[in-house]
């Protein structure tokens, strides 16, 4: 994988973590207290600025109901191809 390539999927996951975690109207602070970290991490993934571990995406997924596909953006069969 590309740097870029890394960098895009990065980007698409602080954008899809923001967007899930504003519909439910859910603060950075609440989101860390659910998840058992500190606020700052989930600022960081918030931003783009910080990536999860594989072990942390799997407790975002879990706690947001999403898949790690739909976590990244990839949400149909032509983003496979």
């Amino acid at each position: 994988m590309t740097k870029d390539r890394a960098r895009a999927i990065q980007v698409e996951f602080a954008k899809q973590f923001h967007a899930l975690r504003t519909e439910r109207e859910l603060s950075i602070y609440r989101v860390a207290k659910d998840l058992g970290t500190d606020r700052r991490q989930i600022s960081l993934y918030d931003t783009g600025q910080g990536t999860p571990s594989l072990a942390m995406l799997v407790e975002i997924s879990e706690y947001f109901g999403v898949t790690l596909d739909e976590l990244v953006g990839r949400n149909s069969k032509k983003d496979e191809a």
